[in-house]
């Protein structure tokens, strides 16, 4: 017949195991029988007594075995029965003189030092088992700290519990959720005989095994199965060759997460819930921290494997923006190209249509005074196509300017001078006495004047003002351009220096995008300033030589006035 039996014991110390002496051997059985030896302390007695009669006061001092006997087996008050006994036996066996040391008041003291003597060898017992339980947890608590290593976190847990509970074998089960089961994740055992049974290696959570019931109901169950004949319910035990399991669980954060269980002796039962317990915080947090080591270097991997997939899909991505960049960059090019064939071919056009008709009347002989007339239109159309090609040319022209020291007021001078002004155009000039030297090239910022100067005449075919200013401000040296057209729309203001674009019929659309180019190359700036009806102010800002100079440029021989002299 089998049967088993569940309970929880109260924790309670004993005395590690050690060799014993014969005479420790039966006190320590003395102990567990108290009737038993208090009874051999009686009879003992009443023989010391009957020795003491027959031969007289010298055998009183064996009144003291008894006492002795009692006083280190028994627990109080059985000690002070016992002497109290001896006590009266030896008063009623003494003789007239008596004996030296079969007094009461002696074997009072000798009972009372015994118990002493018993008191402190059981405090020095409590003492040696609670600094090995210290020292058992400390060194499983420096592997929890030192090492993220499960296995052998929990390796030296289960030889700790081995070493401080006296079991026969020591097991962890590790929950698997996704399994439903409890796997073996370390064991110990004293002897191949008691070792953690094959069968209990891994244990359904639905199951009745101690182990899944322990974790089911977050108990402290201790298991005892007592037999006769079949084995039958032995699978509820998780260790061979016992028959009784204590199991603890593990629970970290208010979650179980394993079981740890003993096989252990009767006698060791108590002993064993104690310090299972103090045992288990300390696995279930190990359990717990590398579970958490593990998930947070799972998703490190992960991440970086996301973060080398997502930083491939952006080189992708990349390479194709870029390669999109530049095939959009080509096509602009080449609608640039284009648009720029189509508007210079366009001007052209006017001017070599003149020129074929004027040749097609000078072949076929005409007065003098019209081949005049003719003459006088081919030079201005060849004059007209000679400009449209020096602005493709300008626009093109990427070369760095040859900076030198020049005079302001002589560049805006000289391209005022220049400029072909049809009738009706008013030209004036203001200049500021003394204006500082700039850095530039004077060739280079003249054709900017001059495409401005040209812009201003075309925005007035009635006929107007076109006015030339230069001055000093904000560490620049300014040369404006101003004209009394009907100013610039504000919705197009943004667009007017982008290449190929005008609002006239006729045109290039490159003036202005000459001059801010031309500028840039100078460290300068452009300003526009436009009203409806009121004009529009062109301003060119050079940097001052002083500026330049400090900039590491040196300079050369300054550029002079039309008339000779140098401006400074």
């Amino acid at each position: 017949m089998v049967g088993t039996r569940t309970h929880i014991h109260a924790p309670r110390l004993r005395l590690p195991a050690r060799a014993e002496t014969p005479l420790a051997h039966a006190l320590r059985h003395a102990r567990r029988r108290p009737v038993g030896a208090l009874a051999l302390s009686l009879g003992l007695l009443a023989a010391v007594g009957a020795a003491a009669r027959w031969g007289g006061a010298p055998l009183g001092i064996l009144y003291l075995l008894p006492v002795a006997l009692a006083g280190v087996s028994l627990d109080p008050p059985l000690p002070l029965l016992v002497s109290s006994a001896s006590v009266l036996l030896s008063v009623l066996t003494a003789g007239p003189g008596g004996h030296p040391l079969g007094g009461p008041a002696l074997v009072v003291g000798v009972v009372l030092v015994a118990a002493m003597a018993r008191c402190l060898r059981k405090a020095l017992d409590r003492e040696a088992v609670q600094s090995r339980a210290l020292e058992g947890m400390r060194t499983l608590a420096s592997a929890v700290t030192s090492s993220l290593d499960l296995r052998q976190v929990l390796q030296t847990a289960v030889a700790q519990a081995l070493a401080l509970t006296h079991a026969r074998a020591v097991g962890i089960w590790l929950l698997d959720r996704d399994r439903g089961e409890l796997l073996l994740a370390s064991s110990a055992e004293r002897s191949p005989a008691e070792r953690v049974r094959a069968d209990a290696s891994c244990v359904p959570l639905d199951s009745q095994h101690v182990l899944a019931r322990s974790i089911a109901d977050r108990a402290i169950l201790v298991t005892t199965v007592q037999q006769s004949g079949a084995p039958g319910a032995l699978h509820c035990l998780c260790v061979s060759g016992v028959h009784r399991v204590v199991a603890v669980p593990l629970v970290a954060r208010g979650t179980p997460v394993g079981v740890l269980a003993a096989g252990v002796t009767a006698a060791g039962a108590r002993e064993a819930v104690h310090l299972l317990c103090e045992l288990a915080h300390d696995v279930a947090v190990a359990v717990d921290n590398a579970r958490l080591y593990a998930e947070a270097r799972r998703a490190r991997v992960a991440f970086e494997a996301w973060n080398r997939e997502l930083e491939a899909r952006v080189a992708a991505k990349t390479r194709e923006l870029e390669e999109a960049h530049r095939e959009l960059l080509h096509a602009e090019r080449l609608a640039s190209i284009g648009q720029l064939a189509a508007s210079v071919a366009h001007e052209l056009r006017n001017p070599l249509n003149v020129i074929k008709v004027s040749r097609y009347a000078l072949a076929r002989g005409v007065s003098p005074e019209k081949q005049q007339r003719h003459l006088g239109a081919i030079d201005r159309q060849v004059s007209a196509a000679t400009a449209i090609i020096n602005a493709l040319l300008d626009f093109t022209h990427e070369a760095p300017p040859h900076l030198a020291p020049a005079s302001a007021r002589a560049i805006a001078a000289r391209a005022l001078a220049e400029a072909d002004l049809p009738p009706g155009i008013i030209a004036t000039e203001e200049h500021a006495d003394p204006l500082p030297q700039v850095y530039a090239d004077a060739a280079r910022i003249g054709q900017a004047l001059a495409h401005l100067i040209r812009n201003a005449v075309q925005a007035m075919p009635a006929g107007g003002r076109v006015a030339v200013h230069t001055y000093a401000r904000a560490g620049r040296v300014w040369i404006a351009v101003d004209d009394t057209g009907p100013g610039i729309p504000e919705g197009i203001r943004p667009r007017i220096f982008e290449p190929l674009f005008t609002t006239r019929t006729k045109g290039t659309g490159l003036g202005l995008a000459i001059v801010r180019r031309v500028v840039e190359a100078h460290d300068g700036e452009i300003q526009v300033e436009s009203a409806p009806g009121a004009g529009t102010r062109f301003a060119i800002g050079l940097p001052r030589l002083p500026y330049l100079m400090g900039r590491g440029r040196a300079p050369s021989a300054p550029t002079p006035d039309p008339d000779g002299c140098h401006e400074v």
